[in-house]
């Protein structure tokens, strides 16, 4: 979101870039920034923490970091100019910027440029060319302050990284600032077409597994306490939610779920939503009686009959026969 007092300010730069590039600015002014809200296109869900317009722009993002995952990374799209990032936390994390088409860090703690002491030096990308680039360096006491600033224009997809030393969950305020992208792209980066069947067929699998893992949705909510402290789920704490699935898949469709789930569309999660999404799958007869056939079977390895009868009804008149 826009610091208040940038608006004008932002907007006439955004008319000036785009007279003087009225082919690639036409759809810059009067596109919505980088709010919680509104970021895409009717149709379309928000895939990204930062969806990237043609015009620049310059805010916050929340970027959540999640229990024992090392990292939590975003998309940045090529073409995108001018770029400048900055974490400040009161968790050890750090900065780092990945390059896809050379598979290695530009910058990194341990890899790549560690630190420039604010002076801009070469990195070589892929084709021969290269970017200017200003790393603050690792920082090892708190609070965390780390910031990246490129020049020029990203020639191929890079990739924001946070990584997470402490393993633990906090929700990151990133900021950023760009000049533009371009070529400009006829959607936003950060913005899919969004399938509601789509969605639900990602949605059901996982809700068979919580339904499998928690005996109610209130107790599935409890679990996710550190995550939403008594209030809704934020849509970019949604991403720890979605990833404690052991299947959930490795394409980074979190958003989208969120997206199905969020029906009110106020970029929350609530109790009577998550709940909703809980309840979704049905279990049909069979599945019943193979889990029943299962939890028989898996009872009879374990003790007796005479036993089990014992352990399961511990006031035998409760029960109104006894298995043989």
């Amino acid at each position: 979101r826009l610091r208040p007092g940038l608006e004008d300010t932002h907007a006439a730069m955004r008319r000036a870039r785009c007279s003087q590039r009225l082919a690639v600015c036409a759809i810059a002014v009067g596109i919505p920034r980088a709010s919680s809200l509104g970021l895409c296109p009717d149709s379309y869900y928000r895939s990204s923490q930062i969806v990237w317009y043609c015009g620049g722009g310059e805010g916050s993002t929340k970027v959540a970091l999640c229990m024992d995952r090392r990292a939590s990374s975003l998309v940045i799209p090529a073409g995108v100019e001018d770029l400048s990032v900055r974490v400040v936390a009161q968790t050890n994390v750090d900065l780092a910027i990945y390059d896809h088409e050379k598979q290695s860090m530009i910058v990194s703690f341990d890899d790549g440029l560690a630190r420039s002491g604010g002076r801009p030096l070469a990195f070589p990308t892929a084709g021969g060319g290269s970017i200017d680039v200003a790393f603050s360096g690792h920082v090892r006491e708190l609070p965390v302050d780390e910031n990246v600033t490129t020049w020029g224009i990203l020639p191929t997809p890079m990739r924001l990284v946070l990584q997470n030393h402490e393993r633990a969950f906090s929700v990151l305020d990133v900021g950023y600032r760009y000049t533009q992208q371009t070529p400009c792209p006829p959607t936003p980066d950060g913005c899919l077409v969004y399938d509601a069947s789509a969605a639900e067929a990602i949605v059901l699998p996982w809700s068979r597994w919580a339904q499998s893992h928690f005996e109610t949705p209130d107790q599935a909510w409890s679990a996710l306490e550190h995550i939403h402290a008594g209030g809704d789920v934020p849509w970019a704490s949604w991403q720890c939610v979605w990833e404690r699935w052991p299947e959930a898949p490795e394409t980074g469709n979190w958003p989208e779920t969120f997206a199905y789930l969020d029906t009110n569309m106020d970029d929350s999660l609530s109790r009577e939503e998550f709940n909703a999404g809980f309840g979704l799958y049905r279990w049909t007869q069979p599945e019943n009686n193979r889990s029943v056939a299962d939890w028989s079977a898996g009872l009879r390895d374990r003790m007796p009959v005479s036993q089990a009868f014992s352990s399961l009804c511990p006031l035998g008149a409760m029960c109104i026969t006894k298995a043989t």
